[in-house]
């Protein structure tokens, strides 16, 4: 059975030196010695610290001289324990260098003393219990202690910003971003945007209101800040990431702009790479607003965005560019130019269907392909019962369809009738 401490050797970043004191922890761990194994735990626990303060920039808040002084102490073997110790317990403005809360700088302090228990044969009896509670807290907070203004501390900023039981639900993401945008080099933010989303996903998944991964409340409030960095850097990154970019941009169609200088990636966009997609439809409305689909290639889209989006009805923000683009026509096209199709074939685009007896004129020819696609030995049931529904609420239509039926002698199946849905 893996330890807590197997767990942290395993899965977290450690520098040699930190991992050779927890491998001996857990060798003194095994044959009794609990003293040892909590010295050099906490040993190594320090190590860790002190390898993200030598390699970490200046923190914000701090002078350039004030973290020499602190590094050079870092460095000093006879000193450093406790410059890393006193370095978490800073809490000021002018000397904070991690940013983590009062209570985890006090149970710093307590694994502190009960090390020095250990070291000095004080009489506190030290069991199994007290290292494996210190290597949890290793487990748990380990990740938190990083120095500020470093990428590191970025991501536990960004997970503590979505973090409820920490900030409230409408504070504003602005400052953290604003913090990307001073501490993360311009070559490496396209790796950041990755790291974050791992960082971000399974730990708070979703913001209930909103049902949104956070990674994409960060990428939507980045890009309307209209940062140049940020816009180029999220580009490429949600170019690679073909679910993200798909949920993203299903979410927030209005940000496909960032990808204007890229035709050929454009062009696979409403071919084929998105049709699974969210609000597919609307990604592409928005592809044509920002006039991204060439005019000479917007018949070939329509036919494809018809074929791709066959459970999806037009928005009616979208509507407008739609018509404009040729997909009304291009969707009846599609709808009633299928004479044979299965029952499955129309079941599937039953949305559609009643989408088009709402919003468009329908004459003799609509009305006899509806009623064949709801009749016979195998019926489109979905279909049945979606036409049902809507001559029940909508009796105008109903009125209308049958006129149509009546003056061209067409048989309206009874199970689309509103008058059988009882």
């Amino acid at each position: 059975m893996k330890t807590a401490l197997t767990k942290i050797i395993e899965d977290m970043d450690l520098p040699d030196d930190a991992q050779a004191q927890f491998i001996e922890a857990e060798t003194c761990y095994k044959v009794g010695a609990y003293r040892a194994a909590l010295i050099m735990s906490y040993t190594g626990w320090g190590l860790t610290l002190r390898k993200r303060i030598l390699q970490a920039k200046c923190p914000n808040g701090i002078t350039e001289i004030q973290w020499k002084i602190c590094q050079d102490k870092s460095r000093n073997d006879e000193s450093w324990d406790q410059q890393i110790f006193d370095l978490t317990q800073a809490k000021s403005d002018t000397n904070k260098v991690f940013c983590v809360t009062d209570d985890l700088r006090d149970q710093v302090k307590y694994w502190k003393f009960r090390r020095h228990d250990c070291a000095h044969a004080k009489q506190n009896e030290i069991s199994s219990a007290h290292v494996e509670s210190f290597w949890l807290f290793i487990q748990s907070n380990l990740g938190k202690f990083v120095p500020n203004g470093s990428e590191e501390a970025l991501f536990v900023e960004f997970h503590n910003h979505f973090d409820l039981s920490i900030t409230p639900s409408d504070s504003p993401l602005e400052p953290v971003l604003n913090k990307l945008i001073n501490c993360v080099p311009k070559d490496n933010l396209v790796a950041f945007f990755k790291k974050l989303e791992e960082a971000l996903h399974g730990n708070i998944v979703y913001i209930m209101e909103q049902n949104q991964a956070p990674i994409f409340l960060v990428l939507d409030v980045a890009l309307r800040k209209n940062n140049a960095l940020l816009e180029n850097a999220i580009s490429e990154y949600i170019k690679t990431e073909n679910t993200i970019l798909r949920q993203f941009l299903g979410y927030y169609p209005k940000h496909v702009r960032i990808l204007k200088n890229d035709k050929t990636f454009i062009r696979n966009l409403w071919y084929e790479k998105d049709k699974h997609a969210q609000n597919y439809l609307r990604i592409v409305s928005s592809l044509l607003r920002n006039n991204m689909i060439p005019p000479s290639e917007q018949d070939e889209a329509m036919s494809r965005i018809i074929s791709n989006s066959k459970i999806e009805i037009p928005h009616l923000d979208d509507l407008k560019i739609l018509e404009e683009s040729g997909y009304i026509p291009a969707l009846e096209e599609n709808l009633f130019s299928q004479i044979g199709s299965g029952f499955n074939w129309y079941n599937a685009r039953t949305l559609l269907f009643i989408w088009f007896l709402k919003t468009q004129s329908f004459t003799k020819k609509h009305v006899e392909i509806i009623c064949n696609a709801t009749s016979g030995e195998y019926p489109a049931f979905f279909l049945q019962d979606g036409l049902q529904e809507l001559f029940k609420s909508e009796p105008k239509i109903w009125k209308r369809f049958e006129e149509i039926a009546s003056y061209a002698d067409i048989k309206i199946p009874k199970s689309v009738q509103p008058s059988t849905a009882e």
